[in-house]
């Protein structure tokens, strides 16, 4: 191990031992000075009047599921700030020196001054590399560790393996390797831990998967490394909310962390290619946020206070190395992406106030039926298999036919009187669309710029109605109830075929717009007469499939950019 790595007073100390450690089960603890008469408040039956965990074992089980490491090469903190100031003080001290790269993430310097330890800044390479022989200039007898983020904290690039294995191969120190931004890029250097005894990987929970507020970090190293760390790590240093939390997240959640790197990315592409078109300097990114460039005597502190005026937040990092004049726009939401382009669109006057790069016509009409579509899962093949029909919907699903599996349900309530109230909750549950989360926020995002109309009635599908140029989409179907085949809240009886060309008609005409201005998208054959409508007029007409809808999301932009 770098057992010579570690500062001779941490080695010396042995981690914090609480007599609940020693003595695993009990019934009775008396150990603590707790107070034995529970909490003032309940929460999500966690036991509030008892210290947490201190290893936060449960914890790093699951995170050594999810990173594929053991778990005793695992140790966890209040965020990965804490984990830095672990690393700071487990292998540096007064007298000593850290290389920190730039730019980079700011606590690293910040841990070194409070530890009393020389923070020594060296420029990464003009491509955002590692410069190595900067690198090697830099270090000394006294350097304890390499620091710095991939991919980068202010760029969203990362670095290359091959340049990280040289770096370890060529340093007699520690390298504190940040991965806070990994689930985006999709590549990890966390392997090489087995391999160079010098690394440390930290990660956070803060980014990609949506728990900033618990304040939960992680570092994997070899065990030593962590062994070392924990001596000097405060025994209770991550609380039991957010250790519970944490560990159900990501027990459960992965798949929601899939779905939201996807749309990260998705929207990180198309707010890149409008600022482009603004003919602003988008640098790549592979983390969850645009690295922006100003020229032509925009100032970037003047954009950001401009854009806080307009109640939009930014980050001007104009202040760092190779970076000047920029600001870092974190990924949001479609509508929001839209509004930041909008007013940089303002502040550039470069095109009229309130258009945006990406904002098709003004009175475009988009018809969405997409009722009844759902995708035949564990659940719902059991209800097929109750009544004989489990084949024919995996027939169905197969040919990407699964929109019509509301025929099979149709067939279940006519056949063997299963109540429509009953339906409804399976099919809620069983949604395509629901069952892949992003959906809404991308249909969300095309009604900030267009006027979003349906004619469905499906549970969920009913709110995607969306009025052009409401900050906060105007949600005009309310979520809709079938019961013994009538609709609550929509238009009365379940339409089908030639009804719901009819409600279409009539929604465009109080609506003033053309179906000539229209996109249908479509999802089974009952939808091919108010398709066929739309088309017949000059109109654009999708059928939409499973992995249709950000393709056709982008043709329905393209079509209607001004």
């Amino acid at each position: 191990m770098n057992e010579n790595k570690v500062r001779k007073e941490v080695k010396g100390l042995s981690p914090y031992v609480c007599a609940r450690d020693l003595y695993k089960q009990a019934d009775v603890l008396l150990d603590a000075n707790e107070n034995p008469f529970g909490s003032p408040i309940s929460l999500m039956g966690i036991s509030l009047n008892r210290y947490p965990d201190p290893e936060s074992t449960e914890l790093r089980k699951e995170l050594s599921n999810y990173a594929n490491v053991g778990f005793k090469k695992i140790i966890v903190g209040n965020g990965s700030d804490e984990i830095i100031s672990l690393a700071m003080g487990t292998f540096a001290q007064k007298g000593d020196n850290v290389i920190t790269l730039q730019p980079g993430y700011s606590m690293y310097d910040v841990c070194a001054q409070i530890a009393g330890v020389e923070a020594r800044q060296v420029n990464l390479s003009q491509n955002f590399g590692l410069d190595i022989p900067a690198i090697l200039e830099a270090f000394d007898e006294r350097t304890k560790l390499v620091m710095f983020p991939s991919p980068n904290s202010v760029t969203g690039t990362p670095i290359p393996e091959v340049q990280v294995r040289k770096l370890l191969s060529g340093l007699d120190c520690m390298v504190f390797l940040d991965e806070a931004y990994f689930e985006f890029y999709g590549k990890t250097c966390v392997p090489l831990v087995d391999e160079f005894q010098n690394l440390i990987v930290s990660r956070t929970l803060s980014k990609a998967w949506g728990l900033a507020g618990l304040r939960v970090g992680y570092a994997i190293s070899n065990e030593e490394n962590i062994q070392g760390m924990r001596r000097i790590k405060p025994p209770y240093n991550l609380n039991c909310i957010s250790q519970s939390i944490a560990a159900e997240a990501v027990r459960k959640n992965r798949e929601f962390v899939k779905e939201s790197v996807r749309m990260v990315k998705g929207e990180r592409e198309r707010l890149s290619e409008n600022l482009k078109k603004l003919g602003l300097f988008a640098f790549p990114s592979a983390a969850n946020f645009v690295l922006v460039r100003f020229s032509n005597g925009t100032d970037s502190k003047e954009v950001q206070q401009k854009l806080a005026q307009k109640s939009i937040i930014v980050r001007d990092r104009s202040s760092l190395p190779m970076v000047a004049n920029c600001i870092r726009i974190t990924v949001g939401t479609p509508g929001e992406n839209d509004l930041v382009v909008e007013e940089l669109e303002k502040i550039m006057g470069k095109k009229e106030p309130g258009m945006t790069a990406e904002k098709p016509l003004e009175g475009l009409l988009v018809a969405s039926d997409l009722d009844g579509t759902v995708t035949p899962d564990d659940s719902i093949f059991k209800l097929f298999e109750k009544y004989g029909l489990a084949q024919e919907a995996k027939v169905l699903d197969a040919k990407e036919r699964s929109s019509d599996v509301k025929l099979l349900l149709d067939r279940i309530v006519k056949g063997e009187g299963i109540s429509t109230a009953d339906l409804a909750g399976v099919a809620d549950e069983c949604s395509l669309f629901e069952g892949a989360p992003g959906f809404y926020s991308r249909l969300e995002g095309l009604g900030a710029r267009i006027c979003l109309l349906t004619t469905t009635y499906e549970p969920i599908a009913a709110r995607m109605a969306f009025r052009l140029g409401i900050k906060k989409p105007e949600i005009i179907a309310t979520k809709v109830k079938v019961e013994n085949r009538q609709v609550t809240g929509f238009r009365g009886p379940l339409m089908e075929g030639e009804e719901k060309k009819k409600a279409l008609t009539e929604l465009a005409a109080s609506s003033g717009m053309p179906l000539s201005r229209a996109v249908g998208l479509g999802d089974s054959e009952g939808d091919a007469p108010f398709m066929d409508a739309i088309a017949a007029t000059g109109g654009e007409c999708f059928w939409i499939s499973k992995p249709d809808f950000p393709v056709i999301e982008r043709k329905i932009l393209q079509k209607f950019r001004r």
